[in-house]
């Protein structure tokens, strides 16, 4: 089965270092962080134009996830866990920084 990707980004948001080689408001044209009302917007759209059986991930891109406050964390996932919940997608990824990561944050 083919993968679809539901992108969501989330630029610079939650990272707490400036890499030279890492501008993600000029790579995504964004300069202000996504909201959950947003994500969901994303969800549907998405969701709407698939016509075939897919393997459906909602990807948060961008910035350092996890480095991001618990309940930010908690409203961006919201859409995206119901949305798992009710079986329209099978998986959620999001891209952190290594440093970033503890094992109470994965728990």
């Amino acid at each position: 089965m083919k993968h679809y990707i539901i992108p969501v980004f989330i630029p610079h948001y939650g990272c707490t270092h400036d890499c030279v080689f890492c501008n993600q408001q000029k790579i995504t044209g964004r300069g202000v962080p996504v909201t959950a009302h947003e994500v969901q917007g994303i969800i549907e759209e998405h969701l709407a134009r698939i016509t075939e059986k897919r393997h459906i991930e909602v990807a948060f891109y961008g910035g350092s996830f996890t480095a991001l406050a618990h309940d930010v964390q908690c409203d961006l996932l919201a859409p995206a866990y119901e949305a798992l919940q009710r079986g329209e997608i099978h998986a959620i990824r999001l891209s952190t920084r290594p440093d970033s990561i503890t094992k109470e944050k994965v728990e």
